[in-house]
């Protein structure tokens, strides 16, 4: 029944959307349409079209649906969302929605640019990735009887073609690489770092005193499946392999992540004095490599294996600071705009 709701309310969305209700300048409230049929607005020079817009808010409404996220916060999938207030926020679900999708396709229509003028290509994973996405989309049209320009107009919204679902999965894909690409070459030294930190020190006060870790994890329900899993592991080699090749056996149907449980250079969500059951002994300091214990948080069982610890946190978060701050740039060069009349 909720999923119905939730069609029901991308529908109403798109319906909103092709009206010119949200988008355009990262502040949710609307944006020129110009007289271009189906362009909402600019980023640079390239036009974002409704179709496009509604693919992105699409995604983002069915993340919040599955993750718990609406459920969490009391949304009430019967409603519109305009009428219900974001609790964290001065604005109600679907601006906020706009809003995110805004900063969402600002960022990667920018660092598309930015790839494409630098000659940037795309990884043979992430073409594999792209195309298998695809053949996914064609197989489900196929067994549902409907045509390929029907099934994607009834899942993604009207207006959704082909050639746009093909563009819009090959920018996601050579932003995101080449976000990340840009983020692994900065050169930022430690004395940047350093002054970074020295200027903005009262933005820190709240940040633990530890240093980044790195882990692998496995998650599970039962606990005590979960404690012979642990046992199984303390039995044999106890190594990393060892941990892998466990946690490649028993994770839960849908709950292995492609990085098969690597979590690496990770900071607190919390201030030391609030740390949670899994910060308090990932952040120890004398917690060693190849340490591995069973906890318990939130109704789930976590078996952890400790690799490392990284630098301090706040050395982290600066570099992190300046990274974004290079990447804002390259958005701020691709302004939003009117789409031309």
């Amino acid at each position: 029944m909720k999923c119905k709701r939730l069609a029901a309310m991308f529908a109403v969305a798109c319906l909103c959307l092709a009206l010119c209700a949200c988008g355009g300048d990262g502040d949710g409230d609307g944006g020129g349409g110009g007289d271009i049929p189906g362009v909402l607005f600019m980023i640079g020079n390239e036009p974002v079209t409704s179709a496009e817009y509604s693919y992105y808010y699409g995604i983002l409404l069915t993340y919040y649906y599955e993750s718990g996220t609406f459920e969490y916060y009391g949304v009430d999938l019967d409603l519109d969302l305009s009428e219900q207030k974001h609790p964290n926020y001065d604005t109600n679900w679907h601006d906020f929605l706009c809003y995110t999708v805004d900063n969402e396709l600002h960022y990667t229509i920018a660092l598309y640019k930015e790839a494409m003028a630098n000659g940037y290509v795309i990884s043979e994973t992430g073409r594999k990735e792209n195309a298998d996405y695809l053949v996914g989309v064609l197989e489900a049209s196929v067994e549902s009887g409907a045509s390929m320009d029907e099934y994607l107009v009834e899942q993604f919204g009207e207006g959704m073609t082909i050639d746009l679902l093909t563009t819009i999965l090959e920018r996601r894909a050579m932003s995101s690489e080449y976000g990340e690409y840009l983020r692994a070459n900065f050169d930022f030294t430690d004395a940047d770092i350093e002054k970074y930190y020295e200027d903005h020190k009262d933005n820190f006060s709240q940040v633990p005193d530890v240093n980044t870790v790195s882990y692998r994890i496995i998650i599970m329900s039962d606990k005590q499946e979960a404690q012979d899993v642990l046992a199984e592991f303390k039995a044999g080699q106890k190594t990393e392999a060892s941990f892998v090749a466990l946690l490649l056996d028993h994770s839960e149907e849908g709950s292995l992540p492609e990085t098969e449980g690597l979590y690496t250079h990770t900071s607190p969500d919390n201030v030391k004095e609030s740390f949670n059951v899994f910060e308090t002994w990932a952040f120890d300091p004398a917690r060693k490599p190849g340490d591995c214990d069973l906890l318990e948080m939130n109704d789930l069982q976590l078996i952890v294996y400790f690799l490392s610890q990284g630098e301090p946190v706040w050395k982290a978060l600066s570099r992190s600071y300046l990274e974004d701050g290079e990447l804002q740039r390259i958005q701020d060069a691709y302004p939003f705009s009117d789409a031309p009349a």
